[in-house]
């Protein structure tokens, strides 16, 4: 294999890793904007404050950290 064929492969596999972050992100986002809507929409009681994107988030956080390994 040539060098020149090792820089096209390694530039290759990059830009494929920066793809996955971005899309693996994006889905996270939405995952969490639609978590929000549906907890304001459907769970939220009438004397509560909306649920914000970042609450959403440290709560998810806190589930999967708290739960985890666990059955």
């Amino acid at each position: 294999m040539t060098e020149n064929s090792k820089q096209e492969i390694s530039a290759f596999a990059n830009k494929c890793r920066d793809n996955y972050k971005v899309k693996f992100i994006e889905q996270h986002k939405q995952l969490i904007d639609e978590k929000v809507v549906y907890y304001n929409i459907i769970i939220k009681l009438s004397d509560e404050p909306e649920m914000t994107f970042d609450e959403m988030a440290d709560l998810l956080i806190e589930k999967l950290t708290t739960y985890r390994g666990k059955r």
